[in-house]
């Protein structure tokens, strides 16, 4: 139901209006009373209604003031003015402060239920919007988190000479004010995936245990793997010792319940070394991780992880149109997947493969069908929905056009 608070120093009119007029019919409820403005922003305070119905005269502080101080704490709320003066200057006063509804005294039932209705469905449009609007900051802000992260993850991939990444850090307000900036690399001990909470709460200790002021933003690398970069104004305590380090390992494993090994590189000047210190970061936490897997079983042929290959994002897109090549992809729908903008994701695939987005997905949806109607009985028209096409004709053109024979042609070697 929607909170009505009736504010009127007419106690007569305030008993009637609570009578007679049917308030659950509109879906209202009357949640408080006052006598004059001043007592209607207290009960605003507290109760926090939907609709204001008040008089204009009251005594201490009248309809129009209080309507003044609410609308810069409570701008949402919608109202009802009763007067018993017609005079134009307290309607034009009214509507200067957006007030749709104005009704005068002696009260026509209809006429105020009428006001009421329009109110209710005011009000849940108002609801209805914030609702949408709620959703779409929350999306946006998803968004642009995960933007963030593959953007720091591109940065460390690709090295220091990524201008086109490094420019792109300032518009998604990844900064680094301070001159000393260290590279930081972790995996949990169960290998298991680093959620959002665990990554802000790694983040949060990490600023709380660095020297004042610094400021540091997590990635997850690869499946298992967090980055964390950091920006610090001032050295490491103890020259660099591993005190502080001690103390964000006990921190994330009480506070979070996080057993990770974590890999540090040295603190270094400038973001054209920031690289480098996660790189090494990176390569002493899979050192870390091959000794303590090696003392798990030993005398076991272990991989080495610090020979493991990287996978950048473009990496992880392929690997996903190479298996879901059959679905309906485009590049809005892959990029959206991935938290990448199109406009982005683009220039960015052409750039570390050579060939473009359709280019790609359209060769291995190729190779599919030679492959399918070579090895299969099956019928150019499903092995067209196999490989992700619904016009069959459309399939034979691009078939044509790539392999140079239509598809019955090749499958028949002809």
């Amino acid at each position: 139901m929607l909170k009505v608070l009736l504010v009127d120093d007419e106690k007569k009119i305030a008993d009637g209006l609570s009578l007679i007029i049917d308030w659950e019919k509109y879906g209202f409820e009357i949640c408080a009373r006052a006598r004059n403005g001043q007592e209607g922003i207290a009960a605003a305070k507290q109760w926090e209604p939907d609709l204001i119905v008040t008089d204009i005269r009251m005594p201490i502080m009248d309809g129009l003031e209080m309507i003044r101080q609410l609308e810069k704490i409570q701008p949402h709320v919608q109202y009802i003015i009763l007067s018993g003066y017609s005079e134009f200057q307290y309607a034009k006063k009214a509507m200067q402060l957006g007030v749709k509804h104005y009704v005068l005294k002696p009260i026509e039932e209809e006429e105020f239920e009428s006001c009421l209705a329009q109110a209710a469905h005011d009000i849940q449009a108002d609801k209805e919007e914030e609702t949408v609007l709620d959703r779409l900051r929350t999306h946006s802000m998803a968004y642009m988190k995960l933007q963030k992260e593959n953007m720091l993850r591109d940065w460390m991939y690709a090295g220091e000479q990524a201008e086109d990444i490094v420019a792109v850090l300032a518009d998604l307000n990844l900064v680094f004010p301070y001159g000393i900036v260290l590279g930081m690399a972790l995996e949990k001990k169960d290998r298991s995936a680093w959620s959002a909470q665990e990554m802000d709460g790694s983040v949060s200790m990490l600023e709380e245990v660095l020297p004042f002021p610094s400021i540091s933003y997590a990635f997850r690398y690869n499946d298992h793997q967090l980055g964390i970069l950091s920006n610090l104004n001032n050295p490491l305590p103890d020259h660099g010792g591993t005190g502080w380090l001690n103390t964000f390992h006990q921190r994330l494993s009480g506070e979070c319940g996080v057993d990770a090994c974590i890999g540090t590189g040295p603190a270094v000047c400038g973001l054209a070394d920031l690289n480098s210190s996660f790189q090494a970061a990176l390569k002493e936490l899979c050192s870390m991780i091959s000794d303590s897997r090696a003392s798990v079983v030993p005398g076991s042929a272990q991989p080495d992880p610090a020979n493991a290959p990287h996978h950048s994002i473009v990496d992880e897109i392929k690997a996903y149109l190479d298996s879901h090549y059959s679905e309906e992809l485009t590049l809005a729908s892959v990029a959206e997947r991935f938290f990448i903008h199109p406009h982005y994701l683009s220039p960015l695939f052409r750039k570390k493969t050579g060939e473009t987005f359709l280019t790609y997905l359209t060769r291995v949806r190729m190779e599919r069908a030679k492959q399918l109607l070579r090895q299969t009985h099956l019928k150019v028209y499903q092995i067209c929905s196999e490989v992700g096409y619904e016009d069959s004709k459309y399939f034979s053109k691009i078939f044509e056009r790539t392999v140079g024979m239509k598809p019955n042609e090749y499958k028949h070697g002809k």
